[in-house]
């Protein structure tokens, strides 16, 4: 019996099992990752190399796996329903599908790659945090917060239960999360951002088409409006907050039903505007901006002292 015990203090003893190893990948090739909890962590360099670092389990060991199209990395225990996982926006929000593993492991992953290389991440219970992506970049959690800087091309980033951030990116942007903020900040192309239960920040935006959707959250843009552009904001229980360049040419249609409006610039409201739309024209009225919330107030700022970021 004694021996039993001190064989089972020694293991319980024994420090994690630690992963590190480098290896070459072809151009094309995307990084797979699937954690079922703990943490990714994504920096990128110039070199056509991955190296993987984790602090595995010694019994759920990390496995990588190359195919032509992808590098996979996963435990060996989530392996087998890794592939079953995912997170489906649908009418009533985001929803995860998947099945959970007999044995649960907590992994923390350090992975370097190719700056250009396209990154698919994600798991039920795991924070993502990205540096420096020049590549694609697709990350879906159930409960844990996305962290994205860089990103070109298609990003795609949704978590049921945390908080989204996403800085410095080019291309076409969905942001979605039920139950956390969203922010994005200097990011151009077209922006899709919506939560159910959070705010959604936009600051330093240069897209031609952007959507902010939230329940129960403030709205806040600041950014531009492009001539050929559709902006459209909607809040149910929050305000909404533009913030514009002088030079700014739009047409501008509100609604409001328990709130107020301001606008720096030029516009008449009629006497029993509650529960009405308002239509106005800044400049030559080339953009369309349509904003809208039922118990919010909606303020259209403009900063004099610039034309422009």
């Amino acid at each position: 019996m004694l021996l039993h015990v001190l064989v089972g203090a020694a293991l319980a003893a024994m420090p994690p099992q630690e992963t590190d190893t480098t290896f070459a990948v072809r151009a094309g090739q995307r990084l797979n990752v699937s954690n079922f909890e703990g943490e990714i962590v994504i920096r990128t360099w110039t070199r056509n190399l991955v190296r993987v670092r984790a602090d595995d389990d010694r019994d759920d060991p990390v496995r990588i796996e190359s195919t032509p199209s992808e590098v996979l990395v996963r435990t060996a225990g989530w392996a087998a329903v890794a592939d079953e996982f995912d997170v489906v926006r649908t009418e009533a929000g985001l929803v995860r599908r998947g099945r959970r593993p007999r044995d649960l492991s907590h992994v923390s992953y350090e992975i370097t790659v190719p700056e250009t290389m396209a990154l698919m991440l994600g798991g039920p219970n795991t924070d993502v945090t990205v540096e420096g992506s020049r590549g694609e970049v697709t990350v879906k959690v159930s409960e844990g917060d996305i962290e994205v800087h860089g990103g070109r091309g298609r990003i795609s980033l949704a978590s049921i239960e945390g908080d989204i951030s996403l800085f410095d990116a080019q291309g076409e942007v969905k942001l979605f999360s039920l139950d956390g903020d969203v922010t994005a900040e200097r990011v151009s192309g077209r922006i899709t951002a919506e939560t159910t239960d959070g705010e959604i920040a936009l600051d330093g935006i240069r897209c031609t088409e952007v959507g902010a959707t939230t329940t129960g959250g403030d709205i806040d843009f600041d950014g531009t409006i492009d001539p050929r552009g559709a902006y459209q904001f909607a809040s149910h229980n929050g305000d909404v907050t533009l913030d514009l360049p002088l030079g700014t040419s739009a047409r501008f249609t509100i609604a409001t039903w328990e709130g107020d409006v301001s606008s720096d610039f030029p516009m008449t409201l009629p006497e029993r505007f509650s529960g009405r739309r308002l239509t106005f024209t800044v400049g030559s009225g080339a953009g369309e901006v349509t904003v809208e919330t039922f118990d919010g107030d909606i303020d259209i700022r403009t900063s004099a002292h610039r034309s422009d970021f």
